[in-house]
């Protein structure tokens, strides 16, 4: 497809897909492949799954998109079966993982500005993240080579070296709102905060959490925070998710952003805070 009208932004393989089989991708002249990328992480169902096609087709059948303007009861159905199942009480969708963490740095500025503390909004973050690819989060993230030639780096960031709990503390100040780290990166080697670290972290500050590589039952669990390594932390408050319901499909239907309303009062925040595409 090199040399197509579409952008060269991927070092793309001379290789292309006529259809999938569970865990398996199968090319036109018939070469199976086991699929281990999982389209880089988003495909956490397989493909072709009877249960998922019949699902998909029977909707596109009925109605496609109304917009949150009206009341979708499958999307407030599957929210509450995503608070039922996870340690959440309120459910955020939205359309991806960069626009759930840009969700998730304005509520937590947002927060600390209803509560009368305007000027903490600044966040610690760890190096080697991926947060996302907009002006905010390849700011997060911190790595040059996502940062370099979009002019000046989004202020509000402050990174340390990962899993350094010294450095994390030290950058804390009067301006600090919150954590940000990934608890397995992906970009950063596959590499995860161990359990002491994460506990530690969570005493120090509240942590927002980017489960991107943590989707539901990627791991095992139905959230990464239900697994070892945050198993024994108190609840996150707000835990930023790259879920894929339906796959690729229906992204606009995507449970991005799960959090605990009773451990912050998150209704002014979600109501006031949130205004770009819903958010």
């Amino acid at each position: 497809m090199s040399g197509s009208a579409l952008y060269e932004t991927f070092a793309r393989a001379p290789l292309a897909f006529e259809k999938g089989e569970g865990a398996w991708l199968v090319t036109e002249r018939g070469e199976r492949y086991l699929d281990f990328a999982a389209g880089i992480a988003v495909n956490s169902l397989g493909h072709g799954h009877p249960h998922l096609v019949a699902a998909l087709t029977g909707q596109a059948g009925k109605l496609w998109h109304v917009s949150n303007l009206y009341e979708i009861p499958g999307q407030r159905r599957l929210g509450e079966r995503l608070a039922e199942a996870t340690f959440a009480d309120k459910v955020f969708f939205t359309n991806s993982g960069a626009e759930a963490l840009e969700c998730a740095i304005k509520m937590a500025r947002r927060y600390h500005y209803v509560n009368g503390h305007p000027e903490r909004y600044r966040i610690v973050t760890f190096e080697g993240a991926f947060h996302g690819r907009t002006l905010a989060t390849i700011a997060a993230g911190g790595q040059q080579k996502y940062l370099e030639g979009y002019g000046p780096k989004v202020d509000g960031f402050d990174q340390v070296p990962f899993d350094d709990l010294k450095a994390a503390e030290k950058a804390i100040t009067n301006e600090t709102a919150a954590i940000l780290l990934e608890p397995v990166q992906g970009e950063g080697g596959i590499r995860d905060f161990p359990i002491q670290s994460l506990k530690r972290i969570r005493q120090i500050i509240p942590i927002e959490i980017d489960g991107d590589k943590g989707q539901p039952r990627r791991n095992g669990d139905m959230r990464l925070f239900q697994q070892g390594s945050l198993v024994l932390l108190r609840r996150p408050a707000v835990q930023f998710v790259n879920a894929r319901v339906g796959d690729q499909v229906a992204k606009a239907d995507r449970p991005r952003v799960v959090a605990c309303a009773e451990e912050h009062d998150l209704r002014d925040v979600v109501a006031e805070g949130l205004r770009y595409n819903g958010i």
